[in-house]
């Protein structure tokens, strides 16, 4: 049995090519919070190395950034949603 021929088959179908064609729409977006967030994973990473008293807080500011990033990729708009 296919994905479309099971029940909601044909929305998780439409859900995908939807949330792909929006993320192929805002590929400049994601490309731009993604270089923002890879600077502030490297920048906390050097700042941790340099002072390793403060590492555990510029670890929460790398793993901040990369969760913002992952949230943003994976929460496509309401109307997709819906």
């Amino acid at each position: 049995m296919g994905a479309s021929q099971r029940a909601g088959g044909s929305a998780q179908q439409n859900y995908k090519e939807m949330t792909r064609s929006w993320r192929r729409r805002k590929v400049r977006v994601f490309a731009t919070v993604a270089a923002i967030c890879v600077v502030v994973g490297i920048v906390s990473y050097i700042a941790g190395r340099l002072w390793p008293g403060q590492a555990w807080t510029f670890g929460v500011f790398g793993g901040a950034a990369l969760a913002f990033f992952v949230c943003l990729w994976d929460s496509p708009p309401g109307w997709i949603e819906n």
